[in-house]
């Protein structure tokens, strides 16, 4: 499989997710767990830059879900009283549908205020480690250069595998957003550690095209 063919994989797996996941986690469930991600975020950022993070965070929300209507639509209750004959009918229909849908149109909702949360944490910890993945390309850029002047050859095998498993982990921090459990903010340095070696070995080892 090519590197798109990983790409359109991850993407339909967190299409999956955010389709799937409010059937099953209850929207209680994920209040609690975005609370309990503010407190540890707040004890890593501290309270000044975790105001910044909720406000990004609630700014996102209100222009895309909010702004849109979605979360109207999300949220609001159809007519079931009034009418007559058919009109009464469908109005109870819709009535009754509604109430089946509740929970996950809550749970859907839930999670995608903590999907914007989670993103705003990432905005926040990409201000520190892009520079370490910054330090990575340079890194990269030099070997490939080293190898340019001197004669040396770039390995294939060591471009594709790092290509992959670039793609794999860089994709990650998105099923970070949507995974159905808490997660320690401070994952991310780690992220950014285990992202630098095959980022470093895939620029070096690029093939030129000429």
């Amino acid at each position: 499989m090519n590197i798109f063919g990983h790409l359109r994989v991850w993407i339909s797996i967190l299409m999956l997710l955010v389709i799937a996941l409010p059937a099953f986690v209850p929207a209680d469930q994920v209040a609690r767990r975005v609370h309990e991600e503010a407190a540890w975020a707040t004890d890593a950022f501290g309270q000044e830059r975790m105001n910044r993070i909720v406000e990004r965070a609630n700014g996102a929300w209100h222009a895309s879900i909010v702004a849109s209507g979605l979360q109207g639509a999300i949220s609001s209750k159809p007519e079931t009283e009034g009418g007559s004959g058919v009109q009464q009918g469908l109005r109870r229909s819709m009535g009754a549908l509604y109430d089946m849908t509740a929970g996950y149109l809550a749970s859907l909702s839930n999670q995608l205020y903590a999907g914007f949360l989670r993103g705003a944490i990432l905005v926040e910890w990409f201000s520190v480690i892009g520079v370490f993945l910054a330090a990575a390309c340079v890194d990269g850029y030099t070997k490939r250069r080293v190898k340019i002047a001197t004669g040396g050859l770039s390995s294939p095998v060591l471009f594709s595998w790092a290509s992959h498993a670039m793609i794999a982990i860089s994709l990650s921090p998105g099923v970070y957003i949507l995974i159905p459990a808490s997660v320690p903010p401070m994952f991310m340095p780690w992220w950014a550690m285990i992202i630098g070696r095959p980022l470093s070995l895939a620029i070096a080892n690029a093939v030129r095209i000429r």
